[in-house]
């Protein structure tokens, strides 16, 4: 049901809606769960990590790469599953 005092969907809005239903009726299971707050930042200290390591020409091309990271990774709807699997691969590279 849409609301009340504008009843009227998009017709993209409704495919969503139709799709997204079809979607979970054929895929019960298909549950995803994303990645919370404290494992995108434990993402980015393994970041900042590499980049403070990471030599650079000037000090605001450092920090220039620090504000990019976190931007991307929070705008990013990463699932848990994503989540883990950089986080171990930042600490791959942290470890050479």
């Amino acid at each position: 049901p849409s609301s009340k005092e504008y009843m009227t969907l998009n017709l993209s809005h409704s495919v969503s809606v139709i799709l997204y239903e079809l979607f979970k009726h054929n895929n019960p299971d298909a549950e995803t769960e994303f990645a919370s707050k404290k494992e995108k930042e434990i993402l980015l200290r393994n970041i900042n990590k590499i980049l403070s390591k990471t030599k650079f020409s000037t000090k605001e091309k450092k920090e220039t790469q620090k504000k990019v990271w976190k931007r991307v990774i929070g705008k990013s709807i990463l699932t848990k599953r994503e989540a883990f699997a950089l986080i171990g691969f930042f600490k791959k590279i942290k470890q050479n």
